[in-house]
């Protein structure tokens, strides 16, 4: 049913069904609900807007390279297999713009703010607003769904397979920890370093499991038999025939199966010496001041700024558990103890790592998954603990205003920090387009044919892009750059850092500034020539 129109003899017929089903939609929802929708959506169109108009980074030129068919790069750690075959998709249907090869993680926002609606929604405003910051509100997490890189699908994934394991919790369907594996698995080839909170996710899945399974024997059995043994054997025999753990054989075993590529690369991605990004501090030290830094999204910060927050993260997190241990019971039954788990096997599995088989510790962007994690915790610790002291008035008001500064201040570093020209880890290539167009000013009055083209020689971090551009521009009248040392030979023009300017003026070389690029510390120079 539509509505039908007619003018000068000629019917038209409209189906206004979308707009009546968001309308509806929208009158239905709670206000709240509504704001955190329009909220959501502006942020999407921020992402979107910065895929358009963000210049091309290092690691993206690296995919871009995989995408076109070079074996260079598939056997390291920059070919993150989902995204890789997700912009090879979109670059076949649109071409090698930014926006086009970086869609599919524009894309994954939308499911990453779909899952994070659906897990904050049932919560009560304060805790949902923490929720909301922390999730939505954080620059260096927005900034890789801007990007073709793999971290914004995992994110999104990992959400989701959240969402499902707290909706097998709430309903102990299977079919809901099927959905919740799966969300995982494409979180895994999302990005390779969201092992850790897959097999995180996996053993949550399984206790969780066994825990009502148990639950649901003990609550069925007959009374139990005398603590002897025949009392002993005849309760295992009962257990085993009353509780069936079958279900989750066959899905572990089918996880087993479809995880060993990525088992396999990640064992082969370590012999070969690319698993290199990472610390080896201790986890306070290079994982939570590493996000919290990134978070701040500076570069460098006072040292007793980031140890401040630092120590006021982890003596939050050390409160938290130390307020809610006398309601251990209570814990497994909500979804905050779920999440709980799952946050405190991700860290259990980081250290146990890093001590037996000496991989390095997750700083930065190969931290992201602890992200949603953490706010997700959080946000239902703050439930969990607000419902627990809900009696105590003065103590509930000082956490709710203690949640509120919180979420001032991360609101307030966003806005500091939105911006749509760079990003935090690839600054260094914001102005790379500009000095491609500077160039091809400047050489332009002494261009002569394709047979003469400009012979540039660049830092080796800035060099991929350059190449992207020179591709996808058809900026022919430039000789391809190679990996070389600028010092090897002699070249028509210099794209470098400030810091090498130093090393070139000591080659006694005349050159001279083109031009100098403030935001990303970037230099052009010119070989100035007889």
């Amino acid at each position: 049913m539509g509505v039908t129109l007619r003018l000068k003899g000629t019917v038209y017929q409209f189906f206004p069904y979308p707009t009546l089903v968001l309308f509806r939609f929208l009158r239905s929802n709670p206000p709240f609900s509504n704001g955190f929708l329009f909220v959501l959506f502006g942020l999407w169109c921020y992402i979107g807007i910065r895929s358009v108009l963000l210049s091309f980074t290092h690691d993206e030129s690296l995919t871009f390279t995989i995408v076109c068919g070079s074996t260079d790069w598939i056997r390291t750690a920059n070919n993150h297999f989902l995204n890789t075959f997700l912009t090879a998709v979109s670059a076949n249907i649109w071409g090698y713009d930014e926006w086009a090869l970086r869609l599919p993680n524009v894309l994954a926002f939308g499911l990453y703010a779909l899952m994070g609606y659906r897990l904050l929604r049932p919560l009560p405003p304060i805790s949902a607003i923490l929720g909301i910051a922390i999730l939505f509100f954080n620059p260096f997490v927005l900034d890789f769904f801007s990007l073709s890189r793999g971290y914004g699908l995992a994110m999104a994934f990992e959400l989701s397979a959240i969402y499902y394991l707290l909706l097998f919790v709430r309903r102990r369907q299977m079919r809901h920890a099927w959905l919740s594996a799966i969300a995982g698995f494409l979180m895994l080839y999302g990005n390779f370093s969201f092992l850790v909170p897959y097999f995180a996710l996996l053993l949550t899945l399984s206790i969780t499991y066994i825990y009502y399974q148990y639950k649901q024997w003990r609550r069925n059995s007959e009374p139990h038999p005398p603590l002897n043994a025949q009392g002993l054997l005849a309760l295992l025999a009962s257990i085993r025939r009353d509780v069936s753990i079958t279900p989750l054989l066959r899905l572990l075993g089918a996880v087993a199966i479809i995880c060993l590529p990525a088992v396999g690369f990640s064992v082969l991605l370590r012999q070969k010496g690319e698993l290199y990004f990472g610390g080896n501090t201790g986890f306070f030290a290079d994982t939570v001041q590493s996000l919290l830094l990134s978070t701040a999204y500076q570069p460098h910060t006072h040292t007793w700024l980031l140890n401040g927050w630092g120590y006021l993260a982890g003596i939050f997190y050390i409160a938290i558990i130390l307020l809610l241990l006398p309601y251990w019971r209570y814990w497994f039954r909500s979804m905050f103890g779920v999440l709980l788990l799952q946050l405190n096997i991700c860290i259990v599995t980081c250290l146990v790592l890093h001590q037996l088989l000496g991989l390095l510790l997750p700083i930065e962007r190969t931290a992201l998954y602890f992200v949603p994690l953490t706010g997700l915790s959080v946000a239902y610790g703050l439930h969990t603990l607000l419902q627990i002291v809900r009696r105590q008035t003065s103590l509930s008001a000082i956490i709710r205003c203690a949640a509120l500064s919180v979420v001032v201040v991360l609101g307030l570093n966003w806005a500091r920090n939105a911006n749509l020209s760079h990003t935090l880890t690839w600054r260094y290539d914001a102005d790379t387009y500009k000095a491609l167009s500077t160039l091809q000013q400047d050489y332009a009055p002494r261009y002569i044919s394709d047979a003469n083209p400009a012979k540039v020689a660049a830092n080796w971090n800035l060099e991929p892009v350059l190449n992207y551009y020179r591709i996808t521009r058809n900026f022919y009248w430039l000789d391809p750059i190679e990996r070389d040392d600028m010092h090897s030979a002699t070249y028509d023009y210099y794209f470098c850092f400030q810091q090498d300017m130093p090393n070139l003026a000591c080659d006694d070389r005349q050159i001279a500034m083109v031009r100098h690029f403030d935001l990303a510390k970037t230099l052009l120079l010119v070989e100035m020539r007889q």
